[in-house]
């Protein structure tokens, strides 16, 4: 089993900390008055629980070679690419659309034939060398 961490820049980087900010920014305001209502504790919670989802997506990217596929994991969110079903395997400079699980604007994109969208956008940080094991594992030239 090998595993491969994902590769990080400054632009996908500051898009998520742009987000978390907003998400937290909101529940600042609620906080200014001296009545606690349930509101604002539903409120906060709830935002708080999503900033942390979110968080765990962002933080926790893997992808990891098994005998018989390739595991993409994003937090809660869980790929098994079968290497059988591996149809192409292409660069890919556009992060923001499609099925991704990266932590960089440019990485591969892996097409298979049971995919939800086509293909999942991916980024390890050793990329040649992933592209060449996964090369290796399903024949592809």
């Amino acid at each position: 089993m090998m595993i491969y961490k994902t590769k990080r820049d400054k632009t996908i980087s500051f898009s998520y900390l742009f987000i978390f900010s907003i998400f937290i920014g909101t529940t600042i305001p609620l906080f200014i008055y001296e009545e606690m209502t349930i509101f604002v504790l539903i409120y906060t919670a709830f935002v708080l629980v999503i900033t942390l989802l979110l968080a765990w997506n962002i933080l926790d990217i893997k992808y990891e070679f098994l005998s018989e596929c390739l595991l993409v994991k994003g937090g809660f969110f869980r790929s098994k690419i079968y290497y059988s079903e591996i149809t192409k395997i292409s660069t890919t400079t556009n992060p923001w659309y499609g099925y991704r699980i990266m932590g960089a604007s440019k990485g591969i994109e892996i097409f298979y034939n049971s995919a939800l969208m086509g293909s999942v956008k991916i980024s390890p940080k050793e990329e040649e060398h992933f592209v060449e094991e996964l090369k290796k594992r399903t024949n592809l030239p």
